[in-house]
Parts: structure tokens; sequence; C-alpha cells
């Protein structure tokens, strides 16, 4: 039966969250509601959320909150990075607040506006993985940079505990900027693209050049300013033209907004002024005076206008359709917006959009055992009203069964060692691979829309990861998307008095999803070296006195030996002022420059094991200190 779907949504492009059918059925996660349980009689609607960093890696143990204006409920993921609600559609009030927090990782937020009311809506939400820390003693002023070109200037005797108390002895700053300029950047943006100007009720949408977050604990308790306070701040440009074109310079002004966690909303926080930036990829940053630490973030409200768009297809009735709204941009300040509707037959809304950008919508249908697909390109100079997005029954791998595809797969490799007392060297024992795979059927049941039903045969997907690694030949995998770390060996193995024999140079991964109506597969391979060179966790250096002595704090895995080599930064042709071996468990090293008129430096640190070497180049020049630090030049040594 051929009919017409028609479209109209207030999207003020929010980072929203949709859900998604699914007929896999998890356990339910312990809970804390504070509202009364669900009625039998009521239709009762699940929520499956799995949590994932910047690197596809699932996250354990971190605590979830669901809240509305009438209840909230908090979890815990489990060892799959996998959290379960289940909440009483007939008492719902959109919209719904998904929150996060885990020690070390940035707290995430989203909005969910709509579910579906019967299955499972399963929800990923990506986290951002904090910097490392920076420790400071809170009775002293603080100045701290970050490799992106983050800054910070604190006042002495600055901070509060969440009682208001005065705080003092050592705290443990964490600075964390967030690339925006890239669609991945955009993913892990904090909240939706919506924020609030004060005295006015209406949100307006806002495009990011790029958000830091600031973060301050004692002892586990969270810190910020005191009342009357302010701190200094510089949060790193990403983009280098304005939403205009124009290009960005210093001396510009743009508005300045700052996170509310409760809500998901940015609140306007007036202006800062854009300022060179050494550090920061367009050598632009934003400056301003901030009352309170939390995200930050450089953002625009670009103008708008109102719109009417039309889904058509060959559906009709209630049907969930997934609707994305893409301005994102490597040179411009960019968004996201996606979320699920309802969409009745010949329904009728407005829809605003950015003016003078160019927006790209794409619409998913899955009904009737297909795929429908849409897109279309709002062009920056096309003044139309009207637009139509047409979804097309495609991309399905059985377009009459609900069968499986494999929406994504990603791999990596990072290497193990132990370490032999005897010898007192590292030996590289084993890649550890982390896998992740998202999995779906082509055909999400959805009552009411047009004559969708299910056809015999259960759509339930079984997963299976082969691999020709010797421990993994065949991994059964639970659920349709997660992660897991293999283990495998890159030498030959001697157990028991037998010797087994090594992983492949290269490990091939085969995922296969199938159920009663078809299969899907995807293959990657990935490198097992069997030799690693030293792995790099992190490191930090600068001169507390003006170039007379330089302190190089790092955290390395594997290495054997090191040493540092250091030139004057205007001289790295000749030979190197300094070679000094240094002690890889020790962690820090100490140079003496006494009476050396240098004005900045070139510095390598080489860090040795009987596999390999790595290499870190590090300079220190002006007040700016050096590329890798989070440090400046002036800063005390502890």
């Amino acid at each position: 039966m051929k009919g017409l779907l028609s479209l109209t949504v207030l999207l003020i492009f929010m980072a929203l969250l949709g859900g998604c059918h699914d007929s896999k059925q998890l356990e339910p996660a312990p809970s804390t509601p504070t509202q009364p349980p669900a009625n039998p009689a009521s239709e009762v609607t699940s929520l499956s959320v799995l949590i994932i960093d910047q690197n596809y890696r699932a996250l354990e143990a971190v605590k979830l909150t669901l809240s509305s204006q009438d209840f909230v409920l908090e979890v815990e993921t489990d060892s799959e990075g996998r959290a379960h609600f289940e909440v009483d559609y007939g008492k719902l009030n959109f919209p719904l607040i998904l929150s996060s927090k885990k020690l070390g990782y940035s707290n995430q937020v989203k909005v969910i506006q709509d579910l579906a009311e019967k299955g499972e809506n399963q929800f990923q939400l990506p986290v951002l993985q904090r910097q490392l820390p920076i420790v400071i003693e809170a009775e002293g002023e603080a100045e701290l940079f970050t490799t992106d070109g983050a800054y910070l200037m604190l006042p002495a005797n600055g901070l509060v505990d969440g009682d208001g108390n005065r705080v003092s002895g050592e705290v443990y700053v964490t600075i964390t900027p967030l690339n925006t300029a890239n669609p991945d950047g955009l993913k892990l943006f904090p909240g939706n693209f919506e924020g609030l100007y004060p005295g006015l009720d209406e949100t307006s949408p806002i495009a990011t050049y790029g958000t830091t977050e600031f973060h301050f604990e004692q002892g586990g308790d969270k810190l910020n300013l005191a009342p009357g306070v302010e701190a200094v701040i510089e949060l790193p440009i990403y983009v280098a033209q304005h939403v205009d074109g124009s290009a960005v310079v210093t001396g510009d002004r743009i508005e300045l907004w700052h996170l509310e966690e409760d809500s998901g909303l940015w609140q306007n926080y007036g202006y800062g002024e854009v300022v060179d930036s050494k550090r920061s990829p367009t050598g632009f940053a934003l400056r301003a005076s901030v009352p309170h630490f939390s995200w930050w973030n450089v953002d625009v409200a670009p103008e708008t206008r109102v719109i009417n768009l039309t889904v058509t297809g060959e559906v009709s009735g209630e049907c969930k359709v997934g609707l994305n709204a893409d301005m994102a941009s490597n040179s411009r300040p960019g968004l996201r917006a996606s979320t699920q509707v309802s969409i009745p037959s010949n329904s009728s809304r407005r829809l605003l959009i950015p003016s003078g950008r160019q927006v790209n919508f794409s619409a998913v249908l899955n009904a009737n055992g297909q795929v429908y697909l849409g897109e279309l390109q709002v062009a920056a100079n096309n003044t139309d009203d009207d637009f139509t997005i047409e979804v097309v029954a495609e991309g399905g791998v059985n377009p009459e069964d609900p069968a499986p595809y494999i929406a994504k797969i990603f791999a990596k490799t990072t290497p193990e060692f132990e370490y032999d007392l005897i010898t007192k060297t590292h030996r590289h024992t084993a890649n550890i691979i982390h896998y992740y795979w998202d999995a779906k059927t082509g055909h999400p049941r959805q009552d009411g829309c047009s004559e969708d039903r299910m056809p015999d045969g259960d759509p339930k997907l079984d997963i299976h990861l082969m691999s020709d690694a010797r421990l993994y030949e065949d991994v059964e995998l639970g659920n349709e998307a997660g992660q897991i770390d293999l283990a495998v060996s890159p030498f030959d193995v001697v157990t028991q008095g037998e010797t087994l024999p090594a992983d492949p140079e290269f490990i091939s991964l085969n995922l296969l999803a199938s159920n009663t109506f078809g299969s899907a597969s995807r293959v990657i391979e990935v490198p097992n070296p069997r030799g690693a060179a030293p792995k790099l966790k992190g490191i930090r250096s600068y001169s507390h006195d003006k170039y007379q002595t330089l302190d190089v704090r790092w955290s390395v895995e594997g290495a054997d030996s090191g040493h540092i080599e250091v030139w004057p930064l205007n001289d790295q042709a000749g030979p190197a002022l300094i070679v000094e071996e240094i002690d890889p468990f020790a962690k820090h090293a100490q140079l003496a420059l006494e009476g050396l008129p240098i004005e900045g430096l070139s510095i390598k640190v080489t860090y040795e094991n009987q596999y390999d070497k790595l290499e870190v180049p590090i300079v220190i020049s002006g007040e700016a200190c050096d590329l890798m630090s989070d440090l400046p030049c002036d800063q005390p040594t502890n």
C-alpha cells in the first residue's frame, strides 16, 4: 500500500539521543528509583545504554542517571559497559536527562526527547577521558597550560569545597579540551547544542568553536571557586572562521557559555576576547574571567530561519523516523542533532535551522522488513521555505526479512610487558586487541506503521567472533554492540613442557551475526608485532627558574633504559648541551643548566628496550613553556 509520510518537527539543533527497536532483552542493573513502581497494567519501556570512550572502549562502573521532573533512576554499567533502565511510558514527561559520571572521565549529559513505547530503546553514550591531573597548592597562585592551548590563572586561596570551606594543601586539577572541528569531536560534545541567554525563556541553537572542561578535586571531592573569586581562562579555538565565513582574528569578541549538567543546556555568560595562542591548533584562544569551573564553551548562536520539511515514502500510519542534522566543518563552528520522532500521516510542523550555512539532513526508517534511507542538503544560499526528503527502501541486507547487518567494527593493538628480575629487562609478552562491534537487524518492528508485522522466525541475533588467533577461534559475543579485549601471543609459548605456536603476524577478526532470516559478516586484520617499543602514557616538562634547571616527569611502560638530550632552541644543529642517562622507573629527572643564556630548549627523551626505542621530542620556548607540558616555565616544583 502506497501512502504519504510527512514530517515537520521543531528541531532546535539539540544534541538529542534517538532510540532504536531491538529484540535483545538485558537483565536489569541495580537501580535506586525515587518514584513509585510502574503500574503493572501500564506499558513498560526499557532503555539499554552502552558507554564507550573516545577510542570505542566499553567502560564499566560508570554511574548513569536517568531523570525527569518526576523521577530519578541510577544504575551502574556492567563489565561490558552496559546498563539498563525500565520506565512506565504512560507516566513519562519529556525531556529525559541521561547523564554519566566516572572517575577519570568528564561528565556527559544528553537529552532524550522521545522513546519507542514498545520494545527496547538502545543508546550509545560516548564519554571523554580527562587529561592527566596536575598537582597544585591551594594557598598559592597557579598558572596552568595544556597542549592544545587551554590556560588557567587561579588566584591564591581561591578554592572552596562543596560546603563552602576554604581549601588548603594539594589539589588535583584536570583541564580537558575537546576538539570539535571534526565529527568525532562533535559526538563527544557534552549537553545539547542549545543555549539560554540571561532573562530569556526560549532556547537558541548554538554552534561551537571548541569547548574545555576545568575540574578540581581534593580527596575525591569536587572543588570550585569561592564566592566573589574569578579565574582567568583561555579556551582553544579549533576553527579558523566564523559562521559567516570571515576569518577569526585577534581582538574578536565571541560568546562564552557554560554547561548546566542538570538540564543539558548551555548558559550564556557574556563574551570573551580572542587572543594569540602558540599552542592552539589555529593560533587563537578565547580569553575571559569566570566565576566557577565546569565545561566552558566558545559558541555562537547563529541566525535561524523556519523551513517546512516533508519526508515521503511508501509507508503510512504511526512510524518512527530517525532524523539527523549536521553542520560540521573543519573550518567553521559546527553542531549536530539527531532524534527519533513519531510521525503520523499528513502531519505538519515547523523546522528551525541556521541560516547562511549548509545543513545536511538524513532520515532513516526501519519498517515493513526494509531499511528506508533519505538525504537532503539545504545549501547556504537556498532561501526556499519548503523541502522534501524521500526515504527509499535500500541498505537492507534482506529487504523482506529482519536479517542482520554490521553497522561498525573497530580494533586497536597495544603491547603488554613483564619485567624479568633476573635479566632486569622487560619482555614483550602479549598484545591486547581492543575490539568494538555494532550489529543490527534490518527490521526493528514498528506496530502501527503501514502493515508492519514480524515475519515468522526469531530475529534475535547470534553473534560470534571468528579468528585465527590461537585462543579465540570462536568467541560468542552476547550483545548486539560492545567491546572486548583479546590477549594474543606474539611469541611461542611454553606451557606444561609443550611449546605452543605463536599467533600469526596479523590477526584476522571475522564478526558473524546471524538469525533465522540470514547472516552478515565483516573481516578486519590487526597487527600482532613480535617486539614492541616502550609505551608512553604521559610526559610533562617545565623549567621553574627561567631555564636554569629543567624538570621532566613521565609515565612509561616497557622501558629498560633511557636518556635525555637538550639543545638550545636557536642551535639545534650543534652538539647537545646535555646528554644524560635516566632511569625510566624513576618517573622524574631534574637537569642543571646554570649559567647558560638560553631563550628556549629543544629536548629529546628516548626510552629503549631490547626490541625497539621510543623518541619523544619536546620544545620549550618563551612564556608558553613547552608544547607537551601542562605547566608553565615558572611553575614551582614539588
